[in-house]
């Protein structure tokens, strides 16, 4: 931002972004470049290390954020960050954001390979167990957690559920479960 403190960089792959880079390029006719980046974050996402809000545009996890006081910003602006804090924010909406990315990409061929299962599991399992818990929010505030937030709630269970519901119809003999009420919360 100019003359602002807010100077981020943001050279990242966030989750969120991503999921709708994703329906633009398949939207488009782009599904060769769409299928690279989808398998660039679903193999990210199944490295053991959890699923992350943003990796490096090499895929790396740790992003620590440093400033650097001998540079200027655009017009002046000060600091001058490198790197991301924001990468070890607790984000919910990022099990969303995966999912629509599922969903997209198992709609543009009418089926999901069974290798990306393991990531769907691990998304849905997280959503349940976490999505009472505060994050950061769709803005990754780093000062404070908040408890419901008008990205994370909607988009992080009932939009994962929706999701979950729509991509496991391109999973032969996939069975659902409707759990509402357990998994659900009441968005605004």
């Amino acid at each position: 931002m100019p003359g602002g403190k807010r100077n981020y960089d943001s050279r990242y792959t966030f989750v969120r972004d991503g999921a709708f880079a994703l329906w633009a390029g398949y939207s488009l006719g782009f599904d060769w470049e769409a299928d690279d980046f989808f398998y660039f974050l679903a193999e990210h996402t199944q490295d053991g290390k959890g699923i992350r809000n943003m990796y490096g545009v090499s895929g790396e996890h740790e992003l620590e954020e440093r400033i650097l006081e001998h540079l200027t910003g655009y017009e002046n602006s000060r600091p001058v960050r490198v790197g991301n804090a924001a990468y070890k924010y607790e984000q919910h909406d990022v099990w969303g954001g995966l999912l629509d990315a599922t969903y997209l990409h198992a709609k543009s061929r009418d089926k999901l390979p069974e290798r990306i299962w393991p990531m769907v599991k691990l998304i849905v399992e997280l959503a349940v167990e976490n999505w009472r818990k505060p994050d950061r929010g769709i803005w990754a505030s780093p000062t404070r957690r908040r408890r419901s937030c008008a990205g994370s709630r909607p988009t992080g269970a009932p939009g994962l559920l929706s999701c979950a519901t729509r991509a496991s119809s391109w999973r032969p003999g996939t069975r659902q479960r409707r759990r509402s009420g357990r998994t659900c919360p009441r968005t605004p």
